[in-house]
């Protein structure tokens, strides 16, 4: 599935927000169906915060709420405080906020799944993975920094393989998860102004 085109056609699009919304649920959806995930409900609802992940009840399925109208349009010439864009590290769009709450979704999960045997019920790995480099500034703690890196490793996993490989590592040896996009970091976001910044990140351990 490819991102690249999407990223590029909606910045000049008056519904670029629904629109990463709706790109951002389907790759998801294609993620969780791949790797044997129960799939959430993605709707669009006014909240006080961009998005929130509601836990599967006995009445209702697990749920992914986006607050369309305050999530972010990508940030086409980054500069300064302004870095945001769909596949990049710091992603505020509709496109990412999808993909972050998702990941709180597959740790609630996998989670889940520990109780009944079936997923490593030791999570002290994570919490020393964890430490160091971090995807963006927001991993206040640690259920946030595993649903960031779940964000990149959904809708970048080369550019987590290439700076932060001890993450992706973890995501694919420990937590026997697979990604689903299939490109290189640049290809996956589409949009040349990044790509300094991604090599830089690179190389900066």
């Amino acid at each position: 599935m490819s991102i690249v085109e999407p990223a590029i056609e909606l910045m000049n699009k008056k519904d670029k927000r629904l629109s990463l919304f709706t790109l951002g649920a389907s790759l998801s959806q294609n993620f969780c169906e791949n790797n044997n995930i129960p799939i959430p409900e993605y709707r669009i609802k006014e909240l006080d915060s961009t998005g929130l992940y509601l836990p599967q009840t006995h009445t209702k399925n697990a749920q992914i709420l986006v607050n369309l109208g305050v999530t972010a349009n990508p940030v086409e010439n980054p500069g300064h405080m302004r870095w945001s864009h769909p596949a990049w590290k710091t992603d505020r769009t509709a496109f990412g906020v999808v993909l972050h709450e998702t990941g709180h979704h597959i740790d609630q999960i996998l989670i889940n799944k520990s109780l009944w045997g079936s997923y490593p019920s030791d999570r002290s790995s994570w919490l020393e993975v964890k430490k160091g480099k971090r995807i963006s500034g927001y991993e206040p703690n640690s259920s946030e920094a595993f649903a960031e890196t779940m964000r990149l490793f959904i809708g970048n996993p080369d550019l987590l393989k290439l700076a932060i490989p001890s993450r992706y590592n973890y995501l694919c040896q420990v937590l026997k998860l697979q990604p689903v996009v299939a490109m290189d970091y640049k290809t996956a976001i589409g949009n040349s102004n990044y790509f300094a910044a991604a090599d830089k990140w690179i190389t900066n351990k």
